[in-house]
């Protein structure tokens, strides 16, 4: 629970620092890079599948 309320702390310190705008487009980067990196695990995930299906 303690860690929960840095975090809102933290948010909400970045929010009163920066303008909304900032913070939204911080957000949607912070997402971007998620999915770009979940996309790259999948596919190295299917890479891996086919290098076993292959040396089998």
């Amino acid at each position: 629970m303690r860690e929960v309320g840095g975090v809102r702390r933290m948010r909400g310190k970045y929010l009163d620092e920066d303008s909304p705008d900032d913070s939204r487009q911080l957000s949607l980067e912070v997402c971007r890079r998620r999915r770009q990196s979940l996309e790259t695990r999948r596919r190295e995930s299917i890479m891996e599948g086919w290098g076993l299906q292959l040396t089998l």
